[in-house]
């Protein structure tokens, strides 16, 4: 055969890496069918989400296959040097394949004793174990079989070691001819395509992620789509050393148990923070309304009318808080849409240190107020994925919810973030008009559109561009004519949301909220007051406007509330009684003796607390007892007045360091998994 024709197949360095690749995902998938036998709970999953989550579960298992395959891969594709194919080379394959099977078996077998005891896929919280070794290693060995588990993974070990002579003893072999340029650009690029799809796991924006196997509410499910290996990995980089202090958190609770109600706790009491909390609605007259909670992209206080801004961007927002509840002094407790998400849904502030909380896997069940609307059918809209942000496996704790994402829709895409609000909005109307309205509803719909690249949609109701003024001082909190434009789109099509409820019939019976997910930074807004600009809270400061005047009776709210009290609030709206395990409260009835307050993570790169009247900063680290005191109505605000009110100083010092610290316990003790915290 000439070296033109030579097919590149032919090539011992391919096939090689072919059958290893096809082997070790023939093992993996082996070991996920023992994971099933073993653990199955059939009388609680049904064989259709089984079989959903073991094709997940293997689109894993193919993706630790081609990792393993990678190195040796790469190796293979070096010019000239082919480093596979020299005899000398073949030795250390070997060894690279005896230690890597070494590790991920040993891995898999730690997997199901560690599934057995916690019922637990393997995660970096084994780490801990090592901080008492020989404890362990005694529980190991009183607890299971350890001399049969040790000699059947030493026999899989050997066993290996023949598979791996018989797939390399090929490179030892001469090839079987050259092969032209054309076939081997041909078999790389091939090559390439098939491993980065393999890799990649999906067709989506983003790749294939933990959270992905989080894809409902069912434990076992999201367990056997697990691979213990990659999930190891995915949870290491949050094992931290001291992810939360159990000693501070209980030294907080006394000042935690006046804040939310809680009964007292003797030395010996678990701590517990769950309280049941029975609701009346306003009007009883009323069926138990639909909820439509519209979480606002970016959406700072400043960029309102209501707040004094001229430029005249939110006329359909300002008139909505003119007809319902306008809460003027509502916080975030964190910049970043992944961080309100998180604190929207759990009622707990994310204080994670390491990136997000919605992205640790080892905190991804949580207690929602959300998911006990248990009369009502829930839905999430968002316009682009649901892994953004690993979203998709917060939201595994709400049960029966109907997630609408990218796939769902069948609107054209918009940009990187998905279909355009205003379809994001027609869609969710047209399922809601569908809703049997004997059932109420409660749906969330995560915008996007006043995010850059503030993409405008071609459909666009006749949204008329509009130039900030040409002196920026007059720019009132928008920094950029995209922002500016940004909030007019999303207001624009805010007014066309309430009309498709009225025309579809709905919209009587519904309770519309609407708030920022955060603030940006701004340009100056001397129309929101000196301490907004001096103490920079446009991150933190947004609108909450709750719109329903069959529910509600217009009025402006202004004690201090904050993200974590949403939830609370409009379970109380619809009259449910609900257990809170969280640090959310019911805005509207709240008790007249609790303290108004707005915990911010990181204001000032410290604990921040908002007062009626104050503003504290207190340093992260305990030793330090640095607190800074800003008073808000000051014509100098961002002038330290801790010496002039020390108690008060001292109280929100305080306070800010019991949210702080009893966030932290709450974000590993909220699960269902953890019982009640």
């Amino acid at each position: 055969m000439s070296a033109q024709s030579d097919p590149f197949w032919h090539s011992r360095r391919l096939r090689f890496l072919f059958f290893l690749t096809l082997f070790h995902f023939a093992a993996f998938l082996l070991f996920r069918l023992g994971f099933l036998i073993s653990f199955w709970p059939s009388d609680s999953i049904s064989v259709a989400t089984t079989v959903q989550a073991f094709y997940l579960g293997a689109k894993f298992d193919l993706r630790l296959a081609l990792l393993l395959s990678l190195p040796l891969l790469l190796l293979a594709a070096l010019p000239r040097l082919n480093l596979l194919c020299r005899s000398g080379f073949k030795n250390l394959v070997s060894v690279y394949l005896l230690l890597s099977w070494g590790f991920v078996s040993l891995a898999y077998f730690l997997d199901f004793g560690h599934y057995a005891y916690l019922s637990e896929r393997l995660n970096a919280s084994v780490l801990r174990f090592a901080d008492n070794a020989e404890i362990s290693a005694d529980m190991l060995w009183q607890s299971y079989p350890m001399v049969k588990i040790t000699l059947l993974w030493l026999v899989l070990w050997v066993l290996y070691g023949f598979v791996v002579e018989k797939i390399t003893r090929p490179l030892s072999e001469k090839e079987a001819g050259a092969t032209g340029w054309r076939a081997k650009v041909s078999a790389a690029l091939l090559v390439f395509l098939l491993t980065f799809a393999g890799l990649y796991g999906k067709a989506s924006w983003y790749p294939l992620r933990w959270s992905d196997a989080f894809m409902g509410n069912n434990a076992f499910a999201s367990a056997l789509a697990l691979n213990p290996v990659l999930f190891y990995f995915d949870t290491l980089k949050y094992e931290v050393e001291q992810p939360y202090d159990e000693a501070q958190a209980r030294r907080a609770y006394p000042l935690m148990a006046k804040y939310l109600g809680l009964p007292t706790l003797t030395a010996t009491t678990p701590l517990n923070y769950a309280r049941q909390i029975v609701s009346k609605r306003h009007n009883s007259t009323l069926k138990k309304p639909n909820i439509i909670y519209v979480l606002v992209e970016s959406l700072g206080a400043n960029q309102l009318g209501l707040f004094g801004n001229t430029l005249n961007a939110t006329p359909n927002l300002d008139r909505l808080a003119g007809e319902g509840l306008f809460f003027d002094r509502f916080y975030v407790p964190v910049g970043g849409t992944a961080r309100s998400v998180f604190a929207l849904l759990t009622g707990i502030p994310d204080v994670s240190p390491v990136r997000t909380a919605s992205r640790n896997p080892m905190i991804v069940d949580q207690q929602m107020v959300f998911d006990q609307f248990k009369d009502y059918e829930k839905y999430y809209f968002i316009g682009g994925s649901a892994s953004w942000g690993n979203v998709r496996g917060l939201l595994h704790n709400i049960n029966e919810l109907n997630l609408y994402e990218e796939g769902s829709y069948t609107a054209p895409k918009n940009d990187v973030w998905g279909i355009s609000d205003l379809d994001l909005f027609r869609e969710a109307s047209a399922v809601f008009s569908q809703h049997d309205r004997d059932k109420p509803f409660v749906a969330v719909i995560q915008t996007a559109g006043n995010h850059p690249p503030f993409t405008i949609p071609e459909d666009n109701l006749s949204f008329e561009i509009k130039a900030l003024p040409e002196d920026k001082k007059q720019w009132q909190g928008f920094p950029l004519q995209g922002r500016y434009n940004g909030v007019r789109l999303v207001d624009h099509f805010i007014g066309e949301l309430i009309k498709l409820g009225e025309q579809a019939g709905y919209g009587e019976n519904t309770i519309y909220v609407f708030h920022g997910d955060h603030g940006i930074t701004s340009s100056p807004s001397p129309h929101m007051g000196k301490a907004y600009d001096a103490l920079n809270l446009f991150t933190y400061h947004t609108p909450l406007i709750i719109y329903a005047p069959n529910y509600v009776q217009p009025r402006r709210i202004s004690q201090v509330t904050s993200e974590l009290d949403v939830f609370p609030t409009l379970a109380g709206l619809a009259g449910l009684s609900y257990k809170n395990t969280t640090l959310g409260r019911d805005a509207l009835q709240r008790n007249e003796n609790a303290d108004s307050l707005a915990f911010l993570y990181g204001f000032n790169s410290r604990l921040g607390v908002v007062s009626e009247r104050f503003i504290s900063a207190t340093d992260f680290r305990a030793e330090q007892n640095k607190t800074y005191l800003y008073d808000l109505q000051s014509e100098t605000p961002a002038r330290d007045v801790a010496v002039e009110f020390p108690d008060e100083a001292q109280r929100l010092a305080e306070y800010g360091r019991a949210f702080y610290e009893t966030a932290r316990y709450m974000l590993y003790f909220n699960g269902a998994k953890s019982g009640e915290p």
